[in-house]
This record gives structure tokens, C-alpha cells and sequence, in this order.
């Protein structure tokens, strides 16, 4: 094969071919031992999708979540209450106490007053 139709054909491979690139989860460091980390998933539908919901560690706002969308938390470790609200009314909360050095899968349901605790695998397959 010439090698203009060896670089045409490379090229191909790499427009058709599965595509792998460094997304946030994989460059995300592990906890420490004083720290958790925590990905925070809400499920897409269509009920509720135009409104965004608010999270708050104990009675601090640290982002916002859209749905379909997920964010990643690193918070110290200790007594944490974890909370996620719209339109200034509670939707769920959990408490994560004393769980340093761990990284946790929680999914939020619309409609469901509480967060439901994925194991990674399933975690990252809805993430991805």
C-alpha cells in the first residue's frame, strides 16, 4: 500500500474509530484520609428539566445541578449533611458522617426524598 492511501486510511480509522478522551472523572485524585469525595448525579427526565436544583454541604451552597447533569464534591471529612433543594424547599438529604478517604456514588431522583448511595460501576456507567 503507498503511503498516501496508508495516511488516508489512518485518518479514516481515526474519524470512524472509538474516540477515548480525558474526561474530568478519570483525572480526578483519589480522597485523603481526611476528605471525601462525593459525585452527586441527577437523573434525566423531562418532568422538572427546565429547573435547577441547589446543593448545599451542611448550610453551605457549593453548586447547582441541572438535569441530567452531575458534579463532583471534595469535602473534609466529618459530620456532613448533604442537601439538595429547589425553588427553596428541601428535596433530599443524607448524612455522610465519618467517611474519610472515601469516594461516594449518591443519585438523585426527582421525586424521590432521598438520595439513592450507587456502587462505581454503576455510578460511572450513568455518569458516562
Amino acid at each position: 500500500m503507498s503511503y498516501p492511501i496508508r495516511l488516508l486510511f489512518v485518518l479514516l480509522l481515526m474519524c470512524v474509530g472509538p474516540t477515548v478522551l480525558a474526561d474530568d472523572e478519570t483525572a480526578v485524585e483519589p480522597p485523603g484520609p481526611d476528605e471525601m469525595l462525593i459525585y452527586l448525579m441527577r437523573e434525566g427526565r423531562m418532568l422538572g428539566a427546565a429547573g435547577g436544583h441547589w446543593v448545599a454541604i451542611n448550610d453551605e451552597t457549593v453548586a447547582s445541578l441541572r438535569n441530567d447533569e452531575h458534579t463532583i464534591l471534595r469535602v473534609p471529612a466529618g459530620i456532613i449533611t448533604l442537601n439538595i433543594a429547589s425553588g427553596g424547599l428541601p428535596a433530599a438529604v443524607i448524612a455522610l458522617d465519618h467517611r474519610g478517604g472515601e469516594t461516594i456514588y449518591l443519585e438523585y431522583k426527582l421525586g424521590v426524598i432521598e438520595f439513592i448511595e450507587l456502587d462505581e460501576k454503576s455510578a460511572l456507567k450513568l455518569i458516562r
